[in-house]
């Protein structure tokens, strides 16, 4: 038996016992269905935890500075911003080893007061981008946290970003490497700026020799 199925035989036993009580106690019956769900909901509970855990430790080892990537491998940082009128905007350049910019985009998106959505929402657009330009060897850095969990240990936090998060999911398979990390946000300011920006303006999804001097000096800074 191996650690996945005896922690699930442990919290299914937790849940047996916790509906006798419920009948014993309360005269509250709970059927095989019931009892099993909430096994499921305590486990997913309890490896959530776990994996926040771990992504907080691994953080505090974090300078807070931006790193190039390796040669041969292209890096995404993904933000997001929601305005005081719930508008948001997303954005995210691709660099290359060099810490040159190659392409960036920048959207004004739907109305939203969910953090992790509007920065679900932004990943999509900039592997999509990357695959665009034919790169196989990708990193991709996000500065909110649940999210990040999300995706490095590829479990679904809220069932509302599921498809946004698979779809992620599908566009990186045919990518030959994938990474995902965290990045605090206070040390992604020229992006969360860029975001911001995308909120009062137009969108834009341009080579990097076409952006506005505004823009151009955001994503290179």
């Amino acid at each position: 038996m191996n650690i996945e199925v005896a922690g699930i035989f442990a919290i299914y036993l937790w849940s047996i016992w916790r509906s006798r009580n419920l009948l014993v106690f309360q005269q509250c019956h709970l059927d095989h269905v019931s009892c099993f769900s909430l096994a499921m909901s305590k486990l997913h509970d309890f490896k959530h935890c776990q994996l926040i855990h771990d992504v907080k430790t691994k953080a505090k080892n974090f300078d807070g500075k931006w790193k190039p990537p390796p040669a041969g491998v292209f890096k995404l940082n993904t933000n997001a911003f929601i305005d005081r009128d719930e508008s948001t905007g997303i954005r995210g350049p691709i660099r290359n080893h060099m810490g040159n910019v190659l392409e960036a985009f920048a959207l004004k998106s739907h109305k939203c007061t969910d953090v992790i959505t509007v920065e679900a929402l932004a990943c999509p657009h900039g592997v999509q981008m990357a695959k665009d330009l034919g790169v196989q060897k990708l990193i991709v850095e996000v500065d909110n946290l649940e999210f990040a969990n999300a995706l490095i240990n590829r479990s679904v936090p809220r069932s509302y970003v599921e498809n946004i998060i698979h779809d992620i999911f599908s566009i990186t398979s045919s990518f030959s490497t994938i990474t995902f990390c965290w990045r605090k946000c206070d040390h992604n300011k020229p992006a969360h700026e860029l975001a911001r920006l995308a909120c009062s303006g137009g969108p834009f999804g341009y080579p990097l020799i076409s952006l506005p001097f505004p823009i151009y000096s955001l994503v290179t800074a």
